[in-house]
């Protein structure tokens, strides 16, 4: 009796190493589309870096108005179309915006 009880578990922890090995194996693949993503900073903090769009990059208008975010990078080949003026925030401040593609 003990000994199948261990091989019950032994089977059950082995098809369960099984079906993750499997999901690590065959990851579901994902579209442009929906990786796409829509980036604000404030207007006067923009600047080109080599091939990267410089900014306090957030992923609201809200966040990137609160000004809590650090300043990172975005490769302008990853881009749909140039920064464009999204709008102001309640300071006043001028927000652009990017797609991502």
């Amino acid at each position: 009796m003990k000994s199948l009880v261990i091989v019950t578990i032994f089977a059950a922890t082995l098809a369960a190493t099984l079906v993750v090995s499997s999901a690590m194996a065959n990851p579901s693949t994902t579209s442009k589309a929906d990786t796409a993503a829509t980036k604000y900073c404030h207007q006067e903090r923009l600047y080109t870096a080599g091939t990267d769009l410089v900014c306090n990059w957030a992923p609201t208008a809200a966040e990137a108005c609160r000004d809590n975010t650090v300043t990172s990078r975005v490769a302008q080949s990853s881009v749909s179309e140039a920064p464009k003026k999204a709008s102001r925030c309640p300071s006043g401040q001028w927000l652009v915006q990017v797609t991502t593609k």
